[in-house]
C-alpha cells in the first residue's frame, strides 16, 4: 500500500505526526513542508540518508502516524475494482438512456484528466486512472463524474 496526503497545505487538528524509524523519535508540527524539513534536518543530524523516493516515504509515515490528516491509498485498482468502478458507471448510465456528454464537455473533461496527478501513461500513451482505473471511458458519459475528492469534473444528470 502507498498513501499520500490528500489536502497538503491545511493545518491538521494535532498536527501532522512523522516518526523516525531508525531513531524512534517523533515529530509533530501544523504545516506538513515545516514537518518535512524538520525530519530532514534529523536524518541529517544523525547521519542518516535521505533516499531518492523519500518524499513519498515521508507522506507514508506521516500517514501512518498522524490520524487527522486526509490521505488516500495511491496503488493502481486492481482488474476487480477497474471492473466493478466501469460496470457501476456503465448500469447507471443504462438508468438514464445511455445520455452523453457534447464533444466540447468531452475534451474539457479530457484535458482535465491529462494534467490530473492521478493519471497514468506509459510512453506518452494514457493508460487509466489511478483512483478508479478507467481509461477515458466514463468521460463521455453524462451520468459519470471524476472520481477525485473533490472531484474534478461532475455528472451532468
Amino acid at each position: 500500500m502507498s498513501l499520500e496526503i490528500q489536502q497538503k497545505g491545511i493545518v491538521v487538528a494535532g498536527g501532522f505526526t512523522y516518526k523516525c524509524e531508525e531513531t524512534g523519535e517523533s515529530f509533530k508540527h501544523p504545516h506538513l513542508s515545516v514537518l518535512e524539513d524538520i525530519a530532514k534536518k534529523h536524518l541529517r543530524a544523525n547521519n542518516l540518508p535521505i533516499p531518492a523516493g523519500w518524499h513519498e516515504q515521508f507522506e507514508e509515515n506521516v500517514c501512518r502516524n498522524s490520524p487527522n490528516a486526509v490521505c488516500r491509498d495511491t496503488a493502481a485498482p486492481s482488474i476487480v475494482d477497474k471492473a466493478l468502478s466501469l460496470s457501476k458507471a456503465l448500469a447507471k448510465w443504462a438508468v438514464e438512456g445511455f445520455p452523453v456528454v457534447p464533444q466540447e464537455i468531452y475534451n474539457q473533461r479530457e484535458a482535465i484528466c491529462l494534467q490530473c496527478p492521478h493519471h497514468t501513461e506509459k510512453k506518452g500513451v494514457y493508460t487509466g486512472c489511478k483512483i478508479c482505473g478507467c481509461r477515458k471511458q466514463k468521460i463521455a458519459l453524462s451520468t459519470s463524474k471524476c472520481p477525485d475528492n473533490p472531484p474534478r469534473w461532475f455528472n451532468l444528470k
